[in-house]
């Protein structure tokens, strides 16, 4: 059963979400997704270890990346955002989600002859 302390907190990143901008030339890719999905996917993300966060993570970037682009593009629910808003969404920071992207195409990368 949900507590005030829970609907506080629900509130609160209610508001962060609400207030994010990620300002890239798509405009704000935050107004193509629910606002609800966006508080429950960093919920569940903040509560992972950097660990689980990074098999997590690995695990959308290997459905994601299309063999032989050499730019990685994200994706949130099927729609394409920039780096920014899949951060902010998945409470990773640049350098972590940098330093996972680098790993990700060292290990699952084929090399072209």
């Amino acid at each position: 059963m949900a507590t005030t302390k829970d609907y506080q907190v629900y509130d609160t990143e209610s508001k962060v979400v609400n207030n994010f901008v990620c300002g890239c030339r798509r405009g704000n890719c935050i107004v193509t997704q629910h606002p609800d999905y966006i508080v429950d996917t960093r919920h569940y993300c903040a509560a992972m270890t950097a660990a689980e966060k990074e098999f997590f993570i690995c695990g959308l970037l290997y459905t994601q990346w299309g063999r032989g682009k050499r730019s990685m593009p994200y994706w949130v629910e099927g729609i394409q955002v920039c780096q920014k808003m899949f951060e902010f969404v998945h409470c990773v920071d640049h350098k972590t989600l940098t330093d996972i992207v680098k790993k990700f195409k060292a290990r699952f990368v084929p090399i072209s002859p």
